[in-house]
């Protein structure tokens, strides 16, 4: 760090650049890595750390609540998504393992005083197959969606949008390219 670098700045985050090949497409991807710890053997294994944060101050704290499965599997239903997310931005960063802290205020009244209440480890593989995630079917959407992207003829801003059918229950990606002059006000 030089004396003009704010060290506020600084991100606390490693960047990992992973090469993947999908049919005839070559991707390059930035990860995020958190850390890393020494394993017994010596091997540097890569760690995400990531924290949920309790809303209900009746679960965390309790005297029944431990790091249990039955705790995780209470917080997987309404975080699902974000753990999901996780879990995919291991997979692509080659992390083995997260941790998850489990937070809660000190105070209902203060925003910035937390107490962590305990932390579970897993590995990504774990986490995966509990949300379920497929690489197949991953790689498959983004191809797909590069696809989409190829096939525009014009060159220009384009914004993807998912939209869910109610009568259908289906949902649907379409790409709308958005005019000029209007993309340049967004910018």
């Amino acid at each position: 760090i030089d004396e003009q670098t704010d060290e506020n700045t600084i991100e606390n985050v490693i960047y990992r650049y992973r090469k993947y090949t999908i049919g005839d497409m070559v991707i390059l991807v930035r990860c995020q890595v958190h850390s890393y710890e020494i394993d017994s053997t010596g091997k540097k294994e890569y760690v995400n750390i990531y924290a949920l944060n309790e809303y209900d101050k009746s679960s965390y704290l309790s005297k029944d609540s431990n790091l249990s499965s039955t705790l995780i599997k209470k917080e997987l239903q309404p975080n699902h998504l974000k753990i999901a997310k996780w879990g995919a931005c291991c997979y692509l960063g080659g992390v083995e393992k997260m941790k998850i802290a489990f937070v809660t205020r000190k105070d209902v009244t203060s925003s910035s005083d937390h107490i962590i209440t305990g932390v579970y480890e897993i590995t990504t593989e774990q986490l995966l197959k509990v949300t379920n995630f497929n690489d197949e079917i991953a790689w498959g959407i983004f191809k797909e969606i590069v696809d989409l992207v190829q096939r525009q003829k014009d060159d220009g801003d384009y914004i993807l949008m998912k939209t869910i059918s109610i009568a259908g229950n289906k949902s649907m990606l379409k790409l709308y390219r958005i005019p000029a002059d209007v993309a340049k006000d967004l910018k």
